[in-house]
């Protein structure tokens, strides 16, 4: 049976699936790797040792959704990265002001929050007007012209 220093049961842990963490320190996580099995204690020597930083959701920085959770087959690259979406954490608003959409909206996403699946709609009906244009009304116009100036005219004219 082997443990951890802090008593939780490594001896099931399967570093194929899902990285086994040793130690944080200073935000940097220490993975040891021996023969795809995590080793500890004695007998083998851990063939290498990586420095991991600590990224949003307490996972290491470029984790794929894939490698913690089933996703459907066709999931475009984009969902599957939550590291490549850029553009958050702006400059802070006035707390007053400040509502719980922004909060929400302020994080950086992870792989916890990204979708498993993706259901895309075709692009029919686009592509269709992107060959033809848009429609035209070619009808003739035969309504009078109103003219888009209004006279009142109060008391008599001649004085």
């Amino acid at each position: 049976l082997r443990t951890s220093p802090q008593g939780f049961n490594l001896s099931a842990i399967n570093t194929n699936w899902h990285p086994a963490v040793i130690g944080i320190l200073d935000n940097t996580v220490n993975i040891c790797l021996s023969n795809g099995i995590l080793d500890i204690f004695g007998g083998n020597q851990p063939r290498k040792t990586e420095a991991v930083n600590i990224g949003p959701g307490g996972v290491p920085e470029g984790a794929k959704t894939s490698e913690y959770y089933k996703t459907d087959e066709h999931l475009p690259q984009r969902f599957d990265n939550p590291g490549w979406f850029q553009g958050y954490g702006g400059k802070q608003q006035h707390p007053m002001y400040r509502t719980s959409g922004q909060d929400y909206g302020s994080r950086v996403p992870t792989v916890h929050n990204m979708p498993k699946s993706f259901h895309g709609r075709t692009q029919k009906f686009s592509n269709h007007l992107g060959k033809c244009g848009m429609y035209r009304n070619h009808s003739m116009n035969t309504a009078l012209d109103q003219s888009k100036l209004c006279f009142t005219f109060t008391g008599d004219l001649m004085n």
